[in-house]
């Protein structure tokens, strides 16, 4: 008997709002927000993966990254470049390594109790990378 699919919505506002807007669009068969790693203690793999077809895109939502006006600009924009852009980057070169490793130990839930209900051991998947930053603002 086939089972619910029950998916989670997302940690903070940011992350609900791409939840929100993949299910409202056509991605919504397709899109699951706040996947954990079946390792260590359900770390996120990423904030929302789509699944459709051998095709993986893994977004990272930095959500609003403050710029600080008051600090000399090279240092304002190295600290915001930091937090917003290289950290999203590596938290979505970590997720396709991990699903290339560790294959299907993807789990739809922070307790890892229920599984990713896809195989993605399939060594002809491709892994698409999407970095998000919205509401750039200043403090």
């Amino acid at each position: 008997m086939l089972k619910p699919i029950k998916k989670e919505t997302g940690v903070n506002s940011s992350e609900r709002i791409l939840a929100s807007q993949s299910v409202s669009t056509f991605f919504s068969l397709w899109s699951y927000p706040n996947l954990y790693r079946g390792e260590g203690k359900g770390k996120e793999v990423a904030d929302l993966l789509i699944y459709f077809d051998r095709q993986v895109i893994l977004f990272s939502d930095k959500g609003e990254v403050k710029f600080q006006e008051g600090n000399e600009l090279e240092l304002a924009w190295s600290r915001w470049y930091r937090s917003a852009i290289r950290d999203s980057a590596k938290q979505l070169h970590g997720a396709e390594s991990f699903i290339k490793r560790s294959k299907n130990l993807i789990f739809l839930d922070s307790k890892c109790e229920e599984p990713f209900p896809f195989d993605v051991a399939d060594p002809n998947i491709k892994i698409h990378l999407v970095a998000i930053v919205r509401n750039i603002s200043i403090c």
